[in-house]
């Protein structure tokens, strides 16, 4: 296979960003069957798709935006708003995230859709609001006042919970640095 894809072939991409495009699904569908339609929709789109990407950081955006369309057109899909079970998401969210991380996603996953998806993609993939905004096809500022409400409503679920005992300061990003109010 040609080498199109930022000096990788097809398979190396798959197993270079597999880790990625899968905990991206399961968040944002919430079990495994299908996180695992998503996953195989964004890879069969990347087979199919005649881009060459320049580098690295190039087909991850490309494929970041191409997981979260996939995801965005599951969810839109009336028969997909079912409950969320975490142990079918626990195993996948894994490698780069802390402690503190694991003991919010339960909480996170709670959250309204938009809300979720913004905190999302700050927190765990540590894109910047400009890039969230670019992703999602939404203004900066409707990213912002999506982190700063999720914000919120993360801090009710968790202080609703007797079992949360982590400091909420730690969760809490400087919202100054980013232009965010709260």
């Amino acid at each position: 296979m040609e080498l199109r894809y930022a000096g990788m072939n097809y398979e190396d991409a798959l197993r270079h960003y597999a880790d990625m495009v899968t905990r991206i699904c399961m968040v944002h569908c919430g079990n495994e069957e299908d996180a695992k339609d998503c996953f195989q929709n964004v890879f069969i789109k990347l087979f199919r798709s005649w881009i060459t990407f320049e580098n690295e950081a190039h087909l991850k955006a490309w494929l970041i935006k191409v997981t979260l369309n996939e995801c965005n057109d599951w969810y839109r899909k009336s028969w997909n708003h079912k409950v969320v079970l975490m142990d079918d998401i626990s195993p996948y969210i894994h490698g780069e995230d802390t402690q503190e991380e694991d003991q919010v996603l339960p909480y996170l996953m709670q959250l309204s859709y938009k809300y979720r998806q913004a905190l999302y993609c700050f927190y765990y993939e540590d894109m910047k609001i400009s890039e969230i905004a670019e992703q999602l096809h939404l203004s900066e500022n409707t990213v912002k006042s999506h982190l700063t409400r999720g914000r919120k409503e993360l801090e009710k679920c968790m202080r609703k919970s007797e079992k949360f005992q982590t400091d909420l300061s730690e969760v809490k990003h400087d919202n100054r640095k980013e232009g965010v109010i709260s």
